[in-house]
């Protein structure tokens, strides 16, 4: 069942691996028509079908943004954050920058969560931006009050969040 080797990106350039890529004929892929169909074909072939999370993930779980005001009054050790580009234009033309930033916070059943959160707006990304700025510093941050919400009505909606790091002790 070897394939093709090729290079591994993350190696050294002059390193190969082997790669399995399935070995599917035309005819196999044509009379898909269902997850079933998939699981049979793979097991026709003796692929055993691996969960992308625990395979290569990290165990963080990427937030919605509508997730955020769940860590109101919640303790959070983040443990790092870091800068990219957005797909959002400013008004000048360049494109906008947001924050990633990864967490863990006491989950309220027990145990401990793994985060990551987003944000690009007045609150978060503009705290850690002044703070990375300032410091050079973009790792280990500890909240005891987690997230400060604020909601409120402008011209565009009734229904607006902007959340905060709550730097109350």
């Amino acid at each position: 069942m070897a394939g093709k080797a090729v290079q591994n990106p993350t190696q050294d350039s002059a390193a190969e691996v082997a790669v399995r890529n399935g070995g599917f004929t035309a005819d196999e892929l044509r009379e898909l028509s269902s997850f079933e169909d998939v699981q049979a074909l793979f097991a026709s072939h003796g692929i055993k079908v691996v969960d992308a999370a625990d395979e290569i993930g990290d165990g963080f779980i990427l937030l919605d943004n509508d997730d955020k005001p769940k860590f109101e009054g919640r303790e959070m050790l983040i443990l790092s954050w870091h800068f990219a580009e957005g797909d959002f234009k400013r008004e000048d033309g360049t494109k906008s920058e947001f924050v990633a930033v990864r967490f863990v916070s006491p989950e309220p059943t027990g145990g401990m969560g793994k985060y990551v959160l987003t944000d690009g707006g007045t609150g978060i990304y503009e705290q850690l931006k002044g703070y990375t700025v300032r410091s050079g510093v973009a790792s280990g941050m500890f909240l005891k009050k987690g997230l400060r919400v604020s909601r409120y009505a402008n011209e565009y909606s009734d229904d607006n969040v902007t959340c905060y790091l709550d730097l109350s002790k």
